[in-house]
């Protein structure tokens, strides 16, 4: 029995990965190339599918937001008894419980959804697997919010958005990555060199020290958000905005020190990752525009923009666990530090993957 095969599948099986292999019951190719029953690397009833939960995943938002929205307007009531002002006596919820009501409504949403797409699109996790993995965020942002408080709970509720993201993003990755259109992985392992020189090694130890002082600070910022809410009842929806910057932060550093140094640059460039953050910078401006027409569509902007950041670096991470399979496969590790500061004379330069097809040729 092949437990490899079984063991991504036997938790309920995944909607992406049934028929890896062989030619398309209508002969015309591989499965993921034939367009009679494919669209893009999917099963044509698995996108029907998807497009159906869009469609009713949108009714859902619409109606439990409307819902919402609905239940925070200020409610009247008469006075109970009369008096010379008889004026009408305003009942409205605290702020703090509206911003949390608002967050845990949008998280559970999010990844609800989210979670139906990780499930089409991965081949190497079932539908128990998913489940599991996605609620993982919710139960402790339900542990925060009973051992902590509300604000806690919040905090983790925005941030399991991110961690879903994130799994869509690799899940995304594996997709491409067995439907042949993605081949950043087999790039990355042609450029690895077999060692790193010294002043390499000096510098990849540089720039991780710093991203990770970098991160200890942001995160340290994170946990105080969790345990010391930094703001009042009536500005408490910044805190979902300020966890969006962080997380994104946070994720940007470290997907700039993996896009030289673990993926040579094979996904990716450098220039690229400079315009990422220059976007980034240049998307404040539009946001106040967000600010005009609801305060939670500011907040949500920089949401879906970590979340963006989330799923960008979920996919560098799988495209870097293929690299990391290719060189095992060929007998190679990933590339050590040697003592004496140069390279080895026997040791040949990499090439890329395009080069060597070239050569071939």
């Amino acid at each position: 029995m092949d437990l490899e095969k079984g063991d991504s599948h036997s938790a309920g099986g995944s909607l992406a990965g049934e028929d890896r292999h062989g030619r398309c019951s209508c002969g015309t190719g591989r499965d993921y190339s034939c367009c009679l029953h494919y669209t893009f690397g999917l099963r044509n009833g698995v996108v029907a599918g998807m497009i159906l939960v869009s469609l009713l995943f949108a009714v859902l938002a619409a109606f439990v937001l409307s819902a919402l929205s609905s239940s925070r307007q200020p409610q009247t009531a008469p006075a109970a008894a009369p008096s010379p002002a008889s004026e009408e006596t305003v009942v409205r919820q605290p702020l703090l419980a509206e911003a949390v009501s608002v967050v845990w409504t949008v998280s559970l949403l999010l990844c609800s959804y989210l979670a139906f797409w990780i499930l089409a699109l991965s081949s190497s996790m079932g539908a128990l697997a998913v489940f599991f993995r996605v609620s993982y965020g919710a139960l402790l942002a339900f542990a925060a919010a009973g051992l902590v408080g509300p604000a806690a709970g919040m905090v983790t509720a925005h941030l399991t958005t991110a961690w879903v993201a994130g799994m869509l993003g690799h899940a995304l990755a594996e997709h491409r990555m067995r439907t042949g259109s993605e081949r950043a992985a087999d790039e990355a392992a042609a450029r690895a060199p077999p060692r790193r020189s010294e002043g390499q090694a000096l510098t990849v130890v540089h720039c991780v020290f710093t991203a990770s002082l970098v991160t200890l600070a942001l995160a340290a910022r994170v946990v105080w958000l969790a345990f010391f809410p930094s703001y009042d009842d009536e500005n408490s929806f910044l805190m979902a905005m300020e966890l969006s910057i962080l997380v994104w932060t946070i994720l940007y550093f470290w997907a700039l020190l993996m896009v030289p140094f673990s993926l040579h640059e094979a996904l990716v460039s450098m220039d690229f990752m400079a315009r990422l953050f220059f976007y980034y910078m240049a998307s404040m401006v539009p946001s106040v525009v967000c600010v005009l027409v609801s305060t939670w569509l500011f907040v949500y902007y920089f949401g879906v923009e970590m979340m963006a950041m989330a799923a960008f670096f979920g996919y560098i991470i799988a495209v870097h666990a293929r690299c990391k399979e290719i060189l095992a496969r060929e007998g190679r590790d990933q590339p050590g530090l040697l003592h004496h500061g140069e390279l080895d004379d026997d040791v040949e330069e990499p090439i890329s993957a395009s080069a060597r097809e070239d050569a071939e040729a």
